[in-house]
Parts: structure tokens; sequence; C-alpha cells
């Protein structure tokens, strides 16, 4: 039996744009890649620096003070919520160690960038705003995500009815995933003491006209599972920080 072409063209139209519209999966390495700046141990060419990086021991004194720093503005940008709720884990997972006081800091100057390794050391911009607060150690805590947005089979419907239904029906579908890193150092010496990493997936579908306010709280929804996911790993972590 023969095809009209007309119709090979209506029903193949839809496919194909359905098809366009399959999920394209997360950029894991680009934001690893971006979390991890800045963190590994600069090592100056000259004789006996790879030593010195190894001789670095902690400096921790019995009644220490953490101070949180948040990368990343342009992430935690209206996450007010999730900052103070990763600063009562990190208080509740402290009981017990060498902290007994934790509180976030702020660099000014930062302008929301996420700082490269320098020649003083690893972490040495976010260490010093942590002196000028006069504390002992920073959890440097960093966060990104992507997004995958594609059609689902509803989207057949909306192609249908010429988009119409795309005023209420679900037919779009986004999944986030957040990543976040915590590395704590010692603010005078660089010595590293414990890095915890985390994700965090949330997923909603929507109608086509009205993704904006489905996008931002699947975003918060994303980043509050990773925070969920975050806070137990640096309890476990926290427990064999050494002091001096």
């Amino acid at each position: 039996m023969r095809i009209n072409p007309q119709i090979s063209r209506i029903l193949l139209g839809p496919l194909l744009l359905f098809c366009l519209g399959c999920s394209q999966g997360f950029d894991r390495n680009g934001i690893r890649q971006t979390l991890s700046e800045g963190q590994a141990p600069v090592v100056k060419d000259t004789e006996g620096s790879l030593s010195d990086v190894l001789a670095a021991k902690p400096q921790l004194p019995k009644r220490a003070r953490l101070a949180v720093s948040f990368e990343n503005d342009f992430f935690w940008s209206g996450g007010e919520e999730v900052k103070q709720k990763i600063l009562d884990g990190v208080n509740a997972a402290t009981r017990n160690t060498p902290f007994v006081e934790v509180f976030a800091v702020r660099d000014f100057e930062s302008n929301g960038r996420i700082r490269t390794a320098s020649s003083e050391g690893p972490m040495y911009e976010q260490r010093k705003v942590a002196a000028r607060y006069s504390a002992d150690a920073v959890l440097v805590v960093r966060g990104n995500y992507d997004d995958d947005r594609y059609a689902n089979p509803l989207v057949i419907f909306d192609i249908a009815t010429l988009s119409l239904s795309g005023l209420f029906l679900p037919s779009q579908q986004i999944d986030v995933l957040t990543m976040l890193t915590a590395s704590l150092w010692d603010v005078r010496n660089g010595y590293m003491y414990l890095t915890a990493e985390a994700e965090g997936l949330d997923r909603t579908t929507y109608p086509v006209y009205w993704g904006g306010d489905q996008r931002r709280k699947t975003v918060e929804g994303s980043r509050l599972a990773a925070v969920d996911a975050l806070i137990p790993e640096l309890e476990k972590r926290l427990e064999s920080v050494e002091i001096r």
C-alpha cells in the first residue's frame, strides 16, 4: 500500500520535532571542572618545594573558629534559604570537633568569580578573607548546576492543536542537576583537612508557555536536594579533623 506523501509529512513532522526535543543529558565534566578550580596545591619549580607541600601540618587550636565561604554569586543568588541550611548543617556537624563557632564570610572584591590557584598556595584568596574575620579554617562551598529541557510525549497534542494546548498541557520537561563541593582549609598554611561533594536532582513538567517559574522552582528543589546529600558527608569527615 502506498502512503500519500502529504500524509507522510504530517506524520513525520511531529515525530521529528519530538526527536529533536529528546533529553541531551548533563555536562557533569564541565560542572566538576568549574568547581575544582584553584584547589590543587601550587608547587613551585624550585628545589625542596614538594617537600614543603608535604610538610604542611594541621594548625587548628583546640578551640577554633570556622568561616564558611560561598563561591559563585550567580549560583547562590536568591538562595538564602539554601545557604542557611548549609550553615545550620555545618553547625550541627561541628559538635565534638575543635570548632566552637561557625559563621559565613563574604569577599566583596570577588565579584562572584571562582578564583584560580595562586602562587601563594591553594585557596589563598579565600584563606585571606577568612583571616580578616580571625577564622582558623575556612570551608569553601561551591555550587553549579546544569539543566536538560526537552519535550515529553504530550508535545504531540501541542503540535496537533497548533500549540494552543501549550497554555495548559504539561508537554515540556526540565531536569536540573546540582553539584556541590566543600573543602576545608587551614587559614595559616593551606593544609586541606577534607573534601566532600554531593549531587541533587529535581525534575518537573510544565506547559511550554509557562516554563520560567517552573524552572526556578526546579533549580531550587535541586539545590535543596544537593544540600541534603552534602551535610551527612561533611558530618562523617569533620569527625576526623585534627588539631595541632
